[in-house]
């Protein structure tokens, strides 16, 4: 049980690391000038926060029988198709560089 706990704890450790240098590279992306990287990251960036919006609300929907099921498909299919839409946002980005 303490192996299982100390790899937790490592995996947990390593996710907070990597939130952390996201944040600073959105940070210091955001300083440069009118790039197809700054455009790139700003997609990825909504859609990270619609994702994690999606899960925020999904916590209190839950426990309502009919609804969480419902909540579950139309969520699924929403972020399914707004994760696709990245692929047009970062082709438009790049035609305009």
């Amino acid at each position: 049980m303490d192996a299982f706990l100390s790899l937790l704890k490592v995996l947990v450790l390593c996710l907070a690391g990597l939130i952390a240098l996201l944040a600073i590279l959105i940070v210091l992306v955001n300083y440069l000038p009118k790039s197809p990287l700054r455009d790139v990251l700003g997609a990825v960036t909504k859609r990270m926060v619609a994702t994690a919006a999606v899960a925020i609300i999904a916590v209190p929907v839950q426990p309502i029988l009919g609804i969480d099921g419902l909540y579950d498909l139309v969520s699924s299919v929403f972020l399914l198709c707004y994760w696709f839409l990245l692929v047009r946002d970062i082709r438009k980005s790049l035609s305009e560089a």
